[in-house]
């Protein structure tokens, strides 16, 4: 199993690193055992807020998770764990829960 991570994600959306976003899309497809932490989920919300100068809106990095869910497993945290910090990013970040 491949964790797919925050950095990866963002740098695929990143207009002001064009050889990094052509490259991240390739390596994230050519992974084939990748999973979507929820944590890293919340995490690409939040940090995608340094793409806004971009064009780059909330809505955007929502529609890339959506993608993103349709090609790997979303992984939860297992019952009993909580993490304050990624809950409090995914509420910061105007979200409540995942689409």
């Amino acid at each position: 199993m491949t964790a797919l991570d925050t950095n990866l994600l963002i740098y695929s959306c990143d207009k002001a690193g064009p050889d990094r976003q052509a490259t991240a899309p390739g390596i994230i497809s050519s992974t084939t055992d990748a999973v979507l932490l929820w944590q890293v989920a919340c995490e690409f919300v939040a940090a995608s807020r340094k793409l806004s100068t971009q064009g780059f809106t909330p809505l955007h990095a929502w529609d890339r998770l959506t993608e993103s869910l349709a090609l790997f497993q979303l992984m939860l945290p297992t019952p009993g764990c909580s993490n304050a910090r990624a809950s409090y990013m995914c509420t910061t970040a105007g979200h409540s829960g995942m689409p």
